[in-house]
């Protein structure tokens, strides 16, 4: 007994001192050593049966040979009639005995065959049952699930927070699920591996469905949260209406050249100018048509003729500031003047940098209330 604890000690620690890889080598070559032994000790048994069926016919053999020896020596001392009838009923007696025996010894061989071959392939199914371990294709599933889970996340369109955070919650306690499986026995590993498949089918589902649905499960509650937003920020930031009445002031001024043959008409709020009018006698039909062209179908620009006279309204509220610049260009090249669009700021004009650029030729006056 002692021998044998200390034996039993010593390969405890030589199995601690092993790797994972050592381990499992020496544990196949256990195995390997137990069905090597397992095998010989069937062999054994074979032999040995089949030593006992040999020595079985042997005797049945011996014993037939004795039996037709004695029976010469009897049927010798009868007649010779006697001895060839008794001797006929006797080897016919022996023939159906024989064969009785031999269909026993077959019989007991195809038994024993039958069994050793039920017993092999059982051993197989078995081991094949053992050999396969579900852990590796449950590994590359969940590597294509993070590739695909990085993809979405990256270089897809799909990266609303709530979606991601719900598939890195699903993939965090799949990775989790995944470990419990490697660590476990091979009793457990089946129901860890359909717990796991169960968990993967899931993260599919959702995504399948996401994907499918993305606009409307996500994109609507992205536009309330900001639309929202939008309703509280013009609810702060709107004044009242009679606060704007108050601080609306609005300056009225009038410029003209020396000729007056123009004549503009200046709203000024705030130092910046809200609408304009600009009125233009001209000495000829042609030249007032050809300067009308630059400022038809524009929107915030009315023009109204009177003779030889144009008047232009500018309502820079709604007017388009390019479409501005385009026409007042044209305007100036016509004259062969620079253009110098530097009071402009922001898409509004700024007052004082109209009137010395634009109007500074011009002599300005304001219209007093």
């Amino acid at each position: 007994m002692k021998n044998s604890n200390r034996q039993f000690d010593e390969t405890g620690a030589f199995l601690d001192l092993m790797t994972k890889k050592e381990r499992k080598r020496w544990e196949k070559e256990q195995a390997k050593l137990k069905e090597e032994e397992k095998s010989l000790e069937e062999r054994k048994i074979d032999e040995e049966k089949n030593a006992n069926i040999e020595e079985n016919t042997k005797e049945i053999k011996s014993d037939i040979i004795n039996e037709e020896i004695e029976t010469k020596d009897e049927f010798e001392k009868d007649d010779t009639n006697s001895l060839e009838s008794i001797a006929e009923t006797i080897t016919q007696e022996e023939k159906e005995a024989e064969l009785e025996k031999t269909k026993q010894i077959l019989n007991i061989t195809q038994e024993i065959t039958t069994t050793n071959e039920l017993e092999n392939k059982e051993e197989h199914t078995e081991e094949t049952t053992i050999s396969f371990n579900p852990t590796i294709p449950l590994g590359i599933t969940l590597i294509l699930l993070f590739v695909s889970y990085i993809y979405l996340s990256l270089f897809t369109n799909y990266n609303n927070i709530t979606f991601l955070i719900i598939n890195s919650i699903i993939l965090g306690f799949l990775t989790l699920c995944f470990g419990l499986t490697i660590l476990s026995n091979k009793k457990h590993v089946k129901g860890f591996a359909i717990f796991d498949l169960i968990i993967i089918l899931g993260f599919i589902i959702f995504n399948g469905v996401s994907i499918i649905n993305y606009k409307n499960m996500y994109n609507k509650v992205v536009e309330e949260v900001e639309s929202n937003d939008n309703q509280n920020e013009d609810i702060v930031n709107k004044p009242n209406n009679k606060d704007e009445e108050e601080n609306k002031i609005i300056n009225e001024f009038i410029c003209l050249n020396n000729d007056e043959t123009i004549e503009l008409t200046i709203y000024e709020e705030n130092n910046y100018i809200v609408s304009l009018s600009r009125t233009e006698t001209f000495k000829d039909e042609e030249t007032m048509n050809k300067i009308i062209k630059f400022y038809e179908d524009i929107d915030g620009i009315e023009i109204d003729t009177t003779n030889l006279t144009l008047t232009l309204e500018f309502n820079f509220n709604i007017l388009d500031i390019n479409q501005y610049k385009i026409a007042t260009e044209n305007h100036n090249n016509y004259y062969r003047l620079e253009a110098n669009f530097d009071y402009i700021e922001d898409n509004t004009i700024n007052y004082e940098k109209y009137i010395d650029i634009e109007a500074k030729n011009l002599i300005c006056k304001k219209v007093e209330n």
